[in-house]
């Protein structure tokens, strides 16, 4: 899964950058399949992230782009899991 700097697509494709291939579909998908993970650890993480975004702006900090690619990793994963409801 290592690869070297490409530029992908960031809505519904592969992510790429320096190293390390993220591929958001996949592995949102892994995450909505995994019964061991509850809709309440979805919800937790998710309002986890966003805190941290939210202090990270709030101190003028540069944002992760892991933060932001997990974010919606989580994001898609509940949706998958839930379509109607979030």
């Amino acid at each position: 899964m290592l690869e070297r700097l490409t530029i992908g697509m960031v809505t519904g494709g592969a992510v790429r950058e320096i190293g390390m291939k993220i591929d958001v579909a996949q592995m949102s998908s892994r995450l909505a399949s995994d019964n061991t993970i509850s809709d309440y650890d979805f919800w937790r993480a998710l309002k986890t992230i966003n805190n941290e975004l939210y202090r990270i702006e709030r101190l003028h900090l540069p944002i992760p782009m892991k933060m932001i690619y997990a974010r919606e990793i989580i994001r898609t994963a509940r949706h998958k899991r839930r379509p109607g409801r979030y």
